[in-house]
């Protein structure tokens, strides 16, 4: 037997269980959906690396400056200018032990430049050191070494190639790089660690300044791995949504077999019901046994409009309920004053 209850507590027992259904449907879908693991980095090896790389520039022979060799940091002439001395020292130091392999190079490129805009004017590359192999096993890794650039010799190329292009560049820079690139075994697999310090060193007459990666840095690194690892309480969560989903299921099937509410009145059985609490005191309602023969019927438009017939004549107003609707009507000598409130159909009534 279905257990009768308000129309408001039946539309609420139905819409909020299949709100929470929906939802929980979702839900479950996502997390099934989901996969079980998911990818995390994780720290695997640290490092620190420094370079170190200085510079001495060291004149020919002149009766101005008695000195061979000239610190860094100062302004230098071209024309005496011998070579410039670069002192390169590397160091790699791992947390642990690792096999440590690669190699180091370094290069020169000069390039001519005009105008306030630095207009290229022409480029050149030259490899002073090729690619040289570096390992060790230990975890560390130091290298120190002492490269001469032949200041003289890069002159004597600019000036002879501005020479023979007609080209005269306002500056001419040469920048030299040491190159590093080793790989660190940590995860099963190699991983990249590179470093590039540099000088800048211009190629022209006159009074020069070198300028560059002078100051040592220590740079700490550290070298990660993806690894998957179970997504945390997904079994749980799979089944809780699912069970989740049976629930609101169930209390949605269970409201709409056992449970039912009031059909909605008709719409006549409500205007009836305001008519009555507007002019109740002054009507009473008939069966149509006690119909007078009349000569005359007179149809109102509007209840109104019969109301107001009503206080003219001081006589009370009928009505009788009937299949085609509500009949509102009173009696004055002979003719018969009438309102009739249609049938109209009836909204049906909720699931």
């Amino acid at each position: 037997m279905r257990k009768l209850i308000s129309r408001k507590a039946r539309a609420i027992l139905l819409i909020v269980p299949a709100v929470l259904f929906l939802g929980s449907v979702t839900m479950s879908l996502y997390f099934h959906h989901l996969p079980a693991t998911r990818a995390i980095t994780r720290n695997i090896y640290g490092y620190t690396q420094e370079a170190d790389l200085v510079y001495r520039v060291y004149y020919n022979k002149n009766p101005f400056f008695p000195e061979a060799a000239l610190p860094s940091g100062q302004p230098y002439l071209a024309a005496f200018v011998n070579n410039v001395n670069t002192f390169f020292t590397y160091r790699f130091s791992g947390d642990g032990p690792a096999a440590i392999s690669g190699s180091y190079n370094v290069k020169a490129t000069i390039v001519a430049t005009q105008g306030q805009n630095k207009e290229v004017m022409w480029t050149k590359d030259f490899v002073l050191v090729p690619d040289t192999r570096v390992s060790s096993s230990s975890g560390t890794l130091v290298l120190q070494k002492v490269l001469p650039i032949d200041y003289q010799a890069f002159a004597g190329f600019v000036a002879g190639l501005d020479k023979t292009a007609l080209v005269a560049p306002d500056s001419v820079n040469m920048t030299v790089s040491w190159n590093v690139q080793i790989f660190v075994q940590a995860g099963g697999k190699a991983n990249p660690v590179q470093i590039s310090p540099k000088l800048t060193i211009p190629v022209s007459a006159g009074s020069f300044q070198i300028t560059g990666d002078t100051t040592p840095k220590p740079q700490p690194g550290t070298i990660t791995t993806s690894v998957s690892v179970p997504v945390a309480n997904l079994p749980l969560l799979r089944w809780i949504s699912s069970g989740a989903s049976v629930f609101f299921l169930l209390g949605l099937v269970v409201t709409l077999v056992f449970t039912t509410a009031p059909k909605a009145p008709r719409r006549e059985t409500a205007n009836l019901q305001s008519i009555l609490r507007k002019h109740g005191s002054r009507m009473a309602r008939t069966s149509g046994d006690e119909v007078q023969s009349v000569a005359n019927s007179v149809f109102l438009p509007t209840l109104e409009d019969l109301v107001k017939v009503a206080d003219e004549v001081t006589k009370p107003i009928l009505y009788r309920p009937g299949a085609e609707g509500t009949l509102f009507y009173l009696y004055d000598s002979s003719i018969q004053y009438c309102y009739m409130m249609e049938e109209t159909p009836a909204e049906p009534p909720p699931a």
